[in-house]
């Protein structure tokens, strides 16, 4: 129940100030009982008041050489126990990180990664975030991913892009940059040709493989 009470009244009712409470230090006058301030009335409300307010947890992990995040989800829930829930931020950029662990996963809520400044070197290690539905904001930018040229942007916005079914998603921002939903669909359809033709590449390896086995 949430309990109510209410502020005191300034002054007295009377107003001349004869039954005014003591002063600290003050000396009763003989025959005058000091007056006892009564608390004040509480009142208890029958159907509970809950007060909520929607809490960003915002986490700043920069500049601390960090090589990689297994075990990451286990450290923070140590010392974040009632907020990993909540984190929707995550800043690890200007680290030594080569890759995206799946420890990111733990985090259904995150909208904002920030990985600009690391040592990634593949783009297939940012696939894994479609896990993250919530997932808005990324930077990889200062990574030697970001040799790629337009491949880079391609494929990472055509890889965060999902689009039909209810766990229709896309990345809104990369590096800070806007992305449009003009872009988001010409980088999907780029992604899924890249996908087809990675598939086709296999399975023209795997032909090689077995016609040099038969020789």
């Amino acid at each position: 129940l949430q309990v109510l009470v209410p502020e005191e009244e300034e002054g007295n009712s009377d107003g001349d100030g004869e039954n005014a409470p003591l002063e600290e230090g003050e000396v009763p006058l003989p025959g005058i009982e000091p007056e006892v301030e009564e608390p004040p009335p509480v009142v208890v409300c029958d159907t509970p008041v809950i007060l909520t307010r929607p809490m960003t947890v915002y986490l700043k992990l920069n500049n601390n050489s960090i090589e990689s995040l297994a075990g990451f989800s286990e450290s923070l829930t140590s010392v974040m126990v009632k907020h990993t829930e909540r984190l929707q931020i995550l800043d690890l950029s200007f680290n030594c990180l080569t890759r995206v662990d799946a420890d990111i996963l733990e985090y259904p809520n995150l909208q904002a990664l920030y990985l600009h400044g690391n040592c990634i070197e593949k783009l297939s290690t940012f696939v894994k975030l479609r896990k993250l539905p919530k997932l808005r904001s990324l930077t990889a930018n200062g990574n030697p991913v970001e040799s790629r040229g337009k491949v880079y942007r391609l494929y990472l916005v055509g890889a965060l892009t999902r689009s039909g079914g209810e766990s229709e998603y896309r990345l809104k921002a990369l590096d800070h940059s806007a992305v449009t939903e003009e872009e988001a669909a010409i980088a999907q359809g780029w992604y899924a040709g890249h996908l087809h033709r990675a598939e086709l590449m296999k399975e023209e390896m795997q032909l090689l493989r077995e016609q040099q086995g038969m020789s």
